[in-house]
């Protein structure tokens, strides 16, 4: 796709989703956003009327219908998710992995979120290792298994959706328009008059209970007693954008050990920083940032043991499924 192309996506996916419009316009005389491909992704928060025209970057690497719709968020006034005034209760931030120039994008804010429940999934969250100096993550959440929501990619959320609807007047101005307003429960009226559920609900009225908001690790899980843990179909590829992740946890007075038997990711790059497949342990805590490695940093043999009775070991294999993955084995000391 061009540039002009995935532009138009994005502003489309808002106003799929909400009561807001975007019209292309040549009089510059006025109030008007203005799509420039300079270096990076940015855009100012909130509308900046006096400077008669403001500019959102679409740069180079920025050119993703998710990008667009991220810094249009900003345009109408959307903060990012991990600088709500709430985030402390959802999010840990680990400002010594953070570049030092980028840290204010993790400044907590003032923000009036309506009452909307913070969302990792939100398409104005941060990748969990954004900004990081030394590869290692910059923010996680108090549950750890939540961490791969962070920066999934898949548009304008339920809780995105109805926090522009709720500010921007759309749901006040869709139930007038309604002969009779259905109680929707956790959910919003939409243009049809109609409930827009949130995820794990459904229902005319979003009240059949399905699952959990967000979607389940589906790959590890708590381990207490001695196994084998591999990346999903060793020794062939592993699963595309998966993450597996296991929280061994030893009996009190014992310490958790694994031992790698085959280690095989994507390259390191010449910035040093494992962007795809990587494997983090994290031997301290499991809300302390661990090592990193990928490539064939850990050799056969090489073991890994808990300082206390937790290790959390974090896998993520990416798009580039080249590499056979790793296969190790989980015992107690």
């Amino acid at each position: 796709q061009n540039d002009a192309a995935v532009i138009l996506e994005g502003l489309d996916h808002w106003m799929e989703h909400t009561c807001l419009t975007f019209k292309e316009t040549t009089d510059i005389n006025q109030p008007h956003a203005r799509f420039i491909k300079d270096n990076g992704c940015y855009s100012y928060v909130g509308s900046h009327y006096w400077q008669n025209g403001q500019n959102i970057s679409i740069g180079p690497g920025c050119e993703y219908m998710d990008t667009v719709a991220h810094e249009v968020g900003h345009c109408i006034g959307f903060e990012h998710e991990q600088c709500r005034s709430d985030r402390d209760d959802y999010v840990k931030i680990l400002w010594e992995n953070i570049e030092p120039e980028y840290q204010y994008a993790f400044d907590k804010l003032e923000t009036n979120s309506t009452g909307i429940e913070y969302d990792y999934t939100s398409v104005m969250q941060y990748v969990s290792n954004a900004f990081t100096i030394n590869g290692k993550t910059t923010m996680m959440p108090w549950n750890p298994y939540n961490e791969p929501l962070f920066g999934i990619e898949n548009g304008l959320t339920f809780r995105d959706k109805i926090l522009a609807n709720r500010v921007y007047g759309c749901i006040d101005k869709w139930e007038a328009r309604c002969e009779s307003v259905k109680d929707c429960h956790e959910g919003y009226i939409d243009s049809e008059c109609n409930c827009v559920c949130p995820p794990g609900t459904s229902g005319d009225d979003c009240s059949d209970i399905e699952g959990p908001y967000y979607p389940p690790l589906t790959c590890g899980g708590n381990v207490t007693e001695a196994t084998d843990i591999q990346s999903s179909n060793y020794p062939d590829s592993f699963n595309p954008n998966e993450w597996c992740m296991w929280w061994v946890q030893a009996e009190e007075g014992r310490r958790a050990r694994v031992t790698f038997h085959d280690f095989d990711l994507i390259y390191r790059p010449e910035d040093g920083i494992c962007w795809w497949d990587h494997l983090e342990i994290r031997t301290v805590d499991p809300l302390e940032s661990g090592e990193v490695y990928c490539e064939k940093e850990i050799s056969p043999g090489q073991e890994f043991i808990s300082e206390g009775q937790d290790l959390f070991i974090s896998f993520y294999g990416s798009e580039f499924n080249w590499s056979t993955g790793f296969s190790a084995s989980i015992d107690f000391v």
